[in-house]
């Protein structure tokens, strides 16, 4: 087992793309406390909802924080799409984000929310703006 985890490795990303069925759980508390509990039990993922619960970027961070040292991964519903959010939580170190009310991805591009994922992905840049002419026109999004 390596002495220093390995934050930029995606075990959730990676366990469902081999197949691996993941186990996990929910918390709508804003606790890390309660996070913490949680993820000393036997699980893969701990679905954080801000979508219904009382969260705000702070306490999904604060959560994050409290289960980095265990091998569980937070899975992120955020309140609303919007790429500030998005990249607050990227930069906080959430891998895993859904956004919600998405129906259909080439339908649906509010805040240029799936332009910005796309781009950021590609390049892996954040911050300063997509360098990608793409992220300004969601028409030419493929």
């Amino acid at each position: 087992m390596p002495m220093v985890k390995d934050y930029l490795y995606n075990k959730f990303k990676h366990g469902i793309e081999a197949g691996k069925l993941q186990y996990g759980t929910g918390q709508e508390t804003t606790s890390a406390e309660v996070a913490e509990i949680l993820a000393t039990a036997d699980i893969d993922f701990l679905f954080v909802d801000g979508e219904h619960g009382g969260h705000t970027v702070t306490t999904i961070l604060d959560i994050a924080r409290a289960i980095a040292a265990y091998d569980v991964t937070p899975v992120v519903r955020i309140p609303q799409a919007g790429t500030g959010i998005i990249k607050q939580l990227l930069d906080g170190g959430i891998q895993n984000i859904i956004i919600p009310k998405v129906e259909n991805g080439r339908r649906d591009r509010r805040h240029h929310v799936l332009g910005f994922l796309r781009a950021a992905r590609q390049s892996r840049v954040r911050g300063d703006g997509c360098p990608r002419r793409s992220f300004r026109s969601p028409r030419r999004l493929s």
